[in-house]
């Protein structure tokens, strides 16, 4: 372990060779910089000011929750190819942007707290969970995923995940959990496909290439799919016999093709079209209602 006691002072361990955990306790707003040449475990740790950490042949892992304070940022790399990211301790706290560089990462926050997400650069999958609010952050916070992408909040009621960096790029599914709404800027041409969601809020989606889902999109608020990239559209497909889209749905894409299974309350409406550019066909289907 490594604890300073001094007014802000910092924690810097550039070339460590441990095997076991240990923990982190900084002073004041002091930083915390470790670099240890296998994995890294952390014990509960808490760190005023920024945490680094880079383990240059293993995996980074948790056995106690990890409080960073203030505005401090978090920056978390798994150097080995294969080497994954796993910090999902349910009593994690992170104050300022979490940036990971890994195959794998997992990353939560307590139950109470939102996260904001740094730079992301993922080989594999990318799991996020936060109790209220997931964002990406301003400048340099691109979420760079090559494999499925899931995030999900705790909370239901103002849990909104809003990740719309003009560079982020989710090269497999995406999947959102337990949300009010989100809204997501996709930059892979590979396009995005929407997994099964129930929204209380909002969908908004921005995407280089293809639309498509997995499953239903059950969406009490407004919903927005673009789908263009250097002026060419592309195609938007989303055809799930359970879809149900309760408010106005824009569409901005070449061929469009959109079903609603359901029917607004008190009306005969089954899908309400707002105002859309699509460049080639397009096929909308009610299955319960009318098309307005």
């Amino acid at each position: 372990s490594a604890t300073t006691d001094a007014s802000n002072s910092a924690i810097t361990l550039n070339d460590l060779a441990v095997t076991g955990s240990f923990a982190l306790a900084t002073n004041g707003s002091g930083d915390a910089t470790v670099v240890n040449d296998t994995g890294i475990e952390f014990e509960d740790s808490t760190v005023g000011g920024d945490l680094t950490a880079t383990a240059t042949t293993g995996n980074v892992t948790q056995s106690g929750a990890l409080d960073i304070n203030g505005t401090g940022t978090t920056t978390i790399t798994a150097s080995a190819s294969g080497a994954n990211i796993t910090l999902d301790h349910a009593e994690n706290d992170f104050e300022g942007d979490v940036s990971t560089t890994g195959n794998d990462v997992k990353l939560r926050v307590a139950s109470d707290q939102p996260i904001s997400l740094g730079a992301a650069t993922v080989a594999g999958d990318y799991t996020v969970y936060a109790g209220t609010t997931i964002t990406d952050c301003a400048g340099s916070c691109a979420q760079i995923v090559t494999g499925d992408a899931t995030f999900g909040t705790h909370n239901t009621v103002s849990g909104n995940i809003v990740l719309n960096h003009g560079s982020n790029s989710f090269g497999g599914a995406f999947e959102t959990v337990g949300s009010i709404g989100y809204t997501v800027v996709d930059t892979s041409a590979d396009g995005i496909i929407l997994i099964g969601r129930t929204l209380a809020g909002d969908l908004h989606v921005t995407a280089s290439g293809p639309v498509t889902q997995s499953g239903a999109q059950i969406v009490e608020g407004f919903t927005t799919i673009t789908a263009t990239s250097g002026g060419t559209d592309k195609n938007i497909t989303l055809e799930h016999a359970s879809n149900d889209f309760k408010n106005p749905v824009k569409i901005i894409g070449a061929v469009v093709k959109i079903k609603d299974s359901g029917k607004d309350t008190g009306t005969n409406v089954g899908i309400d079209l707002g105002a859309s550019t699509v460049s080639g066909t397009f096929e909308v289907t009610a299955t319960a209602g009318n098309i307005i």
